[in-house]
């Protein structure tokens, strides 16, 4: 009995509040319009998240110029770190300071190693730490290297089983958000969006974006363990997620049928049912609809048990 009530006992520490939001108060809706939308998102976040001054490091910069400009205009001491530099990888347990578009404060070296004896961020500390499209793979470029990857790749696991992938990508990802939590000032903030909104535009390639959910939900469970205070997830509601389904399925069906009439049409509902099926053409323009469409329905039975829909990024506060 005793060890039940102690179980049940409400005075036991509660995990962190996670706040979710969606329509106009979710940053990335809000400005999906704006020219450059990437840059006034990036801006508009550390508007949003109440950082008027400070530090921040962007991880894995990679193509996404906009970052440190935005972060600059918006009052913030910006850096970024890359594990590239000129193609090349950084050496294990070194952090170096480089010159990139004739600027300076850009750091080359695994992220991991930021309090390294080696590193030349070791002991800094930023009030913002931000994961800008380089925390994991969402299928909009499937060349760009992700946090997940590395650990992959540094682990020696590529071409390995996919289990021993998968565990060496989470166990980077931990690795990685270990270090960032040590490098933060107090009150200090993990950022992680989603790669859709980094260099290559915020497209739904809606066959990832299921997987795209249930990493993001990972995420949060990190930084549970972590210690996150409390936990923003800015994402599309149920209603939001169904009215871009309903886009993409437009687009498609119109695309479709112009093609191929009206069995354009059973090949749609055939996929959205879970048949196999096939129009006769193995083309790359098929390929992307089949896809797509096998996203939607995956995303439907997803939104039959969960009022939040897509999710477009996740912070951690400390």
């Amino acid at each position: 009995m005793r060890e039940l009530l102690k179980r049940f006992d409400p005075r036991r520490k509660k995990g962190p509040q996670i706040e979710y939001l969606t329509g106009e108060r979710n940053t990335f809706t809000r400005h999906v319009r704006a020219e450059p939308w990437n840059y006034h998102m990036a801006k508009g976040l550390v508007q949003d998240l109440g950082v008027q001054k400070g530090t921040s490091l962007d991880v894995g910069t990679g193509n996404n110029p906009h970052i440190i400009p935005a972060m600059r205009d918006a009052g913030i001491d910006a850096h970024s770190i890359d594990l590239l530099h000129e193609s090349e990888p950084a050496k294990p347990g070194v952090v170096k300071e480089v010159t990139k578009n004739g600027d300076s404060q850009y750091y080359w070296g695994d992220v991991a190693d930021l309090d390294s004896p080696q590193s030349a961020l070791q002991g800094k500390k930023f009030d913002l730490v931000t994961f800008w499209g380089s925390w994991m793979n969402s299928g909009s470029d499937l060349d760009n290297w992700t946090i997940k990857d590395m650990g992959q790749i540094l682990a020696g696991t590529q071409g390995k089983s996919m289990k021993k992938m998968e565990s060496a990508g989470k166990q980077k990802q931990i690795d990685v958000l270990q270090a960032c939590k040590d490098a933060l000032e107090q009150d200090g903030k993990i950022v992680i969006v989603s790669p859709r909104y980094a260099h290559h535009g915020g497209r739904y390639p809606l066959s990832h974006l299921v997987e795209e959910i249930n990493h993001n939900h990972e995420t949060i469970e990190h930084l549970k363990k972590l210690g996150a205070k409390k936990i923003t997830v800015f994402a599309k509601s149920k209603e939001e997620t169904e009215a871009i389904i309903d886009n993409v399925l437009e687009e498609i069906r119109e695309d479709l049928t112009k093609r191929y009439g009206e069995h354009g049409n059973h090949f749609i509902d055939d996929i959205l049912k879970g048949r196999e099926t096939t129009l006769g053409e193995k083309g790359l323009v098929i390929y992307q609809h089949r896809l797509n469409l096998k996203g939607i329905r995956l995303l439907r039975e997803h939104l039959k048990t969960n009022d939040m829909g897509i999710i477009d990024a996740v912070v951690g506060h400390f």
